[in-house]
């Protein structure tokens, strides 16, 4: 993975470029915080995730938090921390986790996605008090050609 030292100048032409040459050359753009307390730095940690048991074990969690107030009447006053008063929260529809959605039809009436994530990238910049100091990361894709072959 490459890094820029700051963030380019312009970012908002040349975004659109790095998607467009992607495909190509494998690498994908992103932009990051490489300070970020939170920013992962061991790429085995992202593959040790398993999103399907962790989003079942918070959805179990968050069932289990909330059961008690589907089952009786609500009273405000002795509300858990961190859960806002909702009087018509019907409950999940569902016992256990039903796993993720199936990926939607893909359209093609609408912006290119070279186009769209160049907005979002420009949307981002106008508008997030601390996206000056984002960085330029270009990322090899894992099922992309590499190069050198």
């Amino acid at each position: 993975m490459w890094v820029s030292e700051e963030l380019p100048d312009d970012i908002v032409e040349l975004w659109p470029r790095l998607m467009e040459s992607a495909e190509a050359t494998g690498v994908h753009p992103y932009l990051c915080w490489p300070d970020d307390p939170f920013f992962l730095q061991d790429l085995a940690a992202v593959d040790a995730v398993h999103l399907e048991s962790v989003l079942a074990a918070d959805f179990a969690g968050y069932r289990h938090k909330r059961l008690p107030w589907w089952r009786e009447p609500l009273r405000y006053d002795d509300l858990p921390e961190g859960i806002a008063p909702w009087p018509h929260d019907p409950g999940p529809p569902f016992e256990s986790w039903p796993g993720l959605a199936e990926a939607a039809e893909s359209r093609t009436d609408g912006a290119r996605p070279e186009e769209a994530s160049a907005r979002v990238v420009e949307d981002l910049l106008k508008t997030h008090p601390y996206a000056h100091t984002c960085h330029l990361a270009l990322v090899p894709h894992a099922a992309a050609p590499m190069y050198p072959p």
